[in-house]
């Protein structure tokens, strides 16, 4: 047996497929040798080995176990030689460029366990003799030229795994002796052949069965129902052949099936709902066949669902997507697209969207449930263009917000929109629609906000809107709509703000608006109303906005508006309201800021009680008189209390009468006493004091409620004459001492440092100015005590107000953090009624040209204060230099850079800039520069990275991102009343009384959204 190895060597150098002629052929690349020196294993797989393989010596192998020649490039026949391999296990040929038959000889290979002869050019039949090899695990013979039939022999394989011959030219049946196959066969596949005839049922006892595929052969007949047994089957392919019948129902009991492909045949009936309740299965393909039915909706969870070319009717279940299924469900005249695909082609044929090669979900505006149906369709302010009645609503079955505020659309609002069932929120606002508000709106039992505002809607409201229970929000203002308003409107129990102004309403007021005991704002004014307010008014105890003016209102104002307590703005003028008196119950609202009751014809004096109508406490007695005179003026009728006739000459009476019982008595005691006094003090201030150079001018000092004189030592006493260890602070005008009385009480003196008190006319003016001043009473206004000229020395007596500045808090982290957002929106909240105060309740009005974060001052409770209010109007009353520009840098509106004309507009960029300031948690430099000249930046200048700038993001980060609704909807309005308070054009920012009636009004913003969802643009263009 020895002589064997050397033939080995001779017959591998033989072949060429070496060229390695050292003496020990077991070391070559390839080769494996047992201990006794002959070659077991032969392994050249993928080494790009080329030759005629009939040069193989196969012969001289008598060890040889395994043969690897796989992918090479050898050429030639099977030399019939290797049927000498008789200890041969493991033969692979396979992917190589083989040719001729198989020889018959394999056959005799009878240890063979694995043949590979796939992927070469073999041709005519598989032999016979291949049955008898019963030891054979794997055979595969597939991507070959084979013809004629099966063996029957090939039953024989009792251990046969794996089967494999697709891609020949095989014709005949498929044997029935395959059946005996049953205890190992776990792959079959016969694709791509000619096999005729049908399936034989005893394919079915291939129990063992994982992979059958017989697709794209001649097959006929049906699909045995005994399929159902091959209970471990994952894919069965039976596409591209000629089968008819049913699908077996049976296949239900395929358990671990995953892809099942009958496309293409003759298959017919309908689709077993059955086939749907497979947990694995992932891919169906019926396509093409001849099947009927609807599609069940069981089939929805499968993830590759093809069923074109049929005939089957009803709606697509499944949630594929839209494109995917436009393909997959084609040609089915009867078998209609998803909802949600319905959506999409609703979407598109409006002409609003481009981008059609994404999904439909991920369009702009466009927001979908976790089913795939659209919920939120938000476009407001996009510029879209077109006609409303083109939108199919009735596609829309799970929508639940519908926002195309701000844009051009054009045309009717279509009936479909009643189909709508779910919708919660519908805004159709500030567009150019015409024709009528549909009844059936009045089906859309879900909403809660209905805002058709600022169109040219005509024709009345219908009645139906009565039956929108749950409605909170109802906004028609700015249309044509005409006729009376609905008795039935009172059945909106929940709705909290109503504005229906600008329109040409006629008719009473309902008395069932009684029963909207939630209504928090009504706003009726601008219309042709008739008759008398409704007693039932007085209901409406969380009422705080009410406008009925510009109407033609007549009769009394009914005493029961007296019960609403939380009123902070009525508006009544400009009607014909008549009546002996104004209601003394109209007293009791004491949070009411503002009431307008000129241009009627009331007569009779006006109550004593309008004296306590101020949000901030009882007007002062000098004041009520001017306050009626200017809210009630145009009442020709209409005079002042006695209080405010005779008041001044009253006090006057009593004060002398006093005067006499009181100081007469001890007349004498006390002028010997003031004697000694005014003694004794000149004595100690000629000590105390270096000598004065006198001025032409007369000293003035004054303070309200104290005695001047020795409130005035105590002052200077107090701050040690202006000691530098008193001050407090610096600024452009002055510096800031804290000056504490021997009483306890503590004043802020500021020190002014303009040197003009030694001419006449600036003293005049100064003094003109401060008494102007001095009436300034707010509570959100640091108080001004009084003033002093004298000795040169001239300052300001102030309220004391503890913690300082608003600048130092925020730079302060303990502080900042206790600053949390409630309290911060009260700040702004306070500054802005301070403004409008200033602005709009004063007179003159008066500008305050320097506010900053460092002039609003903050107390023990985070209650802001503005101060150095007219600081700037003080020292620069008649001064040459009443030009420059006041104000701190990074405040000071844009327009002073080219003129010097200071409005009001200038206080109110420079409002919107401390409001973003607070609610930043520093001075907003880095923002300011984009927002007048849009693009904005991208987030790359600020921590973030996306393309667009979110609210969250720029929000002070050392608090916690707000939870309570309420603070959210503060700070959404809050941002955009301070975006528009930034304009760059000052005739576009609105007005501090504008800014305060938006925080009353609360109005509320991007209601269906989450703060994480709000970007700055879309702040800059929401509608204040």
């Amino acid at each position: 047996m020895s002589s064997y190895i050397p033939l080995e060597r001779e017959a591998l150098l033989n072949t060429g497929l070496w060229n390695n002629y050292a003496s020990d052929h077991c070391g070559w690349v390839g080769i494996s040798c047992n201990s006794a020196g002959f070659i077991s294993e032969i392994n050249l797989t993928h080494h790009g080995k080329k030759g005629d393989l009939s040069k193989f010596n196969f012969s001289c192998f008598a060890k040889l176990e395994s043969l690897y020649l796989r992918s090479n490039h050898l050429t030639g026949t099977i030399p019939p030689q290797i049927g000498a391999l008789s200890t041969l296990t493991v033969l692979n040929l396979g992917t190589n460029n083989l040719t001729g038959g198989i020889p018959p000889e394999i056959g005799n290979l009878k240890n063979l366990t694995v043949l590979h002869l796939d992927t070469n050019n073999l041709m005519g039949p598989i032999p016979s003799i291949l049955g008898q090899l019963t030891n054979l695990e794997e055979l595969s013979l597939y991507t070959n030229q084979l013809t004629g039939m099966l063996p029957q022999q090939l039953g024989n394989l009792k251990n046969l795994k794996y089967f494999d011959a697709y891609d020949n030219s095989l014709t005949g049946h498929i044997p029935s002796t395959f059946g005996h196959l049953s205890n190992c066969l776990t792959t079959l596949d016969l694709s791509n052949n000619n096999i005729t005839g049908t399936i034989p049922q005893e394919l079915t006892q291939l129990t063992q069965l994982l992979y059958l595929n017989l697709s794209s052969n001649l097959l006929s007949g049906k699909i045995p129902f005994t399929i159902g047994g091959l209970f471990n089957l994952e894919t069965l392919d039976l596409s591209n052949n000629r089968i008819g019948g049913h699908i077996p129902t049976e296949l239900r009991n395929c358990s671990s099936l995953n892809t099942l492909a009958l496309n293409n045949n003759a298959i017919n009936g309908t689709i077993p709902s059955q086939l749907g309740d497979r947990p694995f299965l992932l891919y169906l393909n019926l396509s093409h066949n001849n099947l009927s039915g609807i599609l069940p909706i069981s089939l929805n969870m499968i993830n590759h669902l093809d069923v074109s070319y049929n005939n089957l009717s009803g709606e697509n279940p499944t949630t594929m997507p839209c494109q995917v299924a436009n393909k997959f469900f084609a040609g089915n005249r009867d078998l209609h697209s998803s909802s949600s695909c319905r959506e999409r082609e609703a979407l598109l044929n409006t002409g609003w969207w481009n981008n059609t090669l994404l999904e439909h979900s991920e369009w702009d505006g466009i927001s979908c449930n976790s089913p795939g149906f659209i919920s939120k369709i938000n476009l407001i302010h996009h510029g879209i263009k077109g006609d409303l009645s083109k939108f199919n609503f009735s596609c829309f079955a799970k929508l639940e917000s519908l926002d195309l505020g701000g844009n051009y659309l054009t045309g009717t609002i279509p009936p479909q929109i009643g189909a709508l069932s779910t919708l919660t929120a519908l805004n159709l606002g500030t567009n150019n629609l015409t024709g009528a508000i549909l009844p059936k709106i009045g089906n859309l039992r879900n909403l809660t906000v209905l805002s058709l505002y600022s169109n040219n809607l005509t024709g009345p409201i219908p009645s139906t809107l009565g039956q929108l229970t749950n409605l909170e929000e109802l906004f028609l203002y700015s249309n044509q709509l005409t006729g009376m308003l609905p008795q039935q409107l009172g059945n909106l129990k929940n709705l909290k703000y109503f504005d229906a102004y600008d329109n040409s309403f006629n008719g009473s007021i309902p008395s069932t608006f009684g029963l909207l005991t939630n209504l928090e704002d009504l706003r009726l004014h601008s219309n042709q109303l008739t008759g008398a307010i409704p007693p039932e008014i007085g209901n409406l105890r969380n009422l705080t906005t009410l406008f009925l003016d510009n109407n033609n209102l007549t009769g009394p104002i009914p005493s029961t508006l007296g019960q609403l307590t939380n009123l902070e703005d009525l508006r009544l003028y400009r009607n014909q309201l008549t009546g002996m008196l104004l209601p003394q119950e109209l007293g009791n609202l004491r949070n009411l800021n503002a009431f307008y009751a000129y241009d009627n014809s009331f007569n009779g004096p006006i109550p004593s009680s309008f004296g306590h109508l101020s949000k901030y406490g009882e007007i002062p007695t000098t004041m009520q008189c001017k306050f009626v005179e200017e809210t009630l003026a145009g009442n020709k009728d209409l005079h002042n209390s006695s209080s405010c006739r005779e008041g001044r000459t009253s006090n006057h009476l009593k004060g002398v009468i006093r005067f006499i019982e009181i100081f007469l008595p001890i007349a004498t005691i006390s002028i010997l006493i003031v004697c000694v006094l005014l003694f004794l003090r000149k004595y100690k201030e000629k000590r105390a004091r270096p000598k004065t150079i006198s001025t032409k001018n007369e000293d003035v000092f004054s303070i309200w409620n104290y005695d001047g004189k020795i409130v005035y030592e105590d002052l200077i006493e107090a701050t040690e004459d202006f000691n530098i260890k008193f001050c407090i602070g610096t600024g452009g005008y002055g510096s800031v001492y804290r000056a504490q009385l021997p009483n306890g009480e503590v004043f802020a003196l500021k020190k002014l440092h303009s040197r003009e008190w030694e001419e006449p006319i600036f003293v005049k003016s100064f003094k003109n100015e401060i008494h102007v001043l001095s009436e300034v009473r707010h509570r959100n206004i640091i108080k001004l005590y009084g003033f002093c000229l004298h000795n040169k020395i001239m300052f300001l007596v102030y309220e004391y107000i503890e913690r300082g500045s608003l600048f130092c808090v925020l730079c302060n982290d303990d502080e900042a953090t206790e600053l949390d957002w409630r309290k911060r929106v009260n700040v702004i909240k306070g500054v802005a009624h301070a403004l409008s105060y200033l602005h709009h309740n004063c007179t003159p009005s008066i500008v305050h040209r320097d506010i900053s974060s460092n002039n609003i001052l903050l107390n023990s409770q985070f209650e802001a204060f503005v101060a150095d209010f007219g600081t700037a109007r003080l020292l620069h009353c008649d001064s040459s230099n009443n030009t420059a520009v006041q104000g701190t840098f990074g405040y000071i509106a844009p327009e002073l850079a080219y003129t010097m004309l200071v409005t009001e507009k200038c206080d109110v960029y420079s409002f919107g800039v401390v409001t973003l300031e607070i609610l930043l948690g520093r001075h907003p430099s880095k923002l300011l520069p984009f927002l007048s000249s849009p693009p904005l930046p991208s987030k790359s200048q600020f921590p973030s990275s996306d393309q667009e700038i979110m609210l969250i993001d720029l929000l002070d980060q050392r608090l916690s991102s707000p939870n309570d609704q309420t603070v959210v909807q503060d700070i959404l309005l809050i941002s955009t009343v301070a975006f528009a308070c930034l304009r760059s054009n000052p005739k576009s920012r609105p007005t501090m009384q504008c800014v305060c009636q938006k925080f009353l009004a609360r109005r509320m913003l991007f209601k269906s959204r989450s703060l994480q969802e709000i970007s700055i643009s879309q702040l800059q263009n929401q509608e204040i």
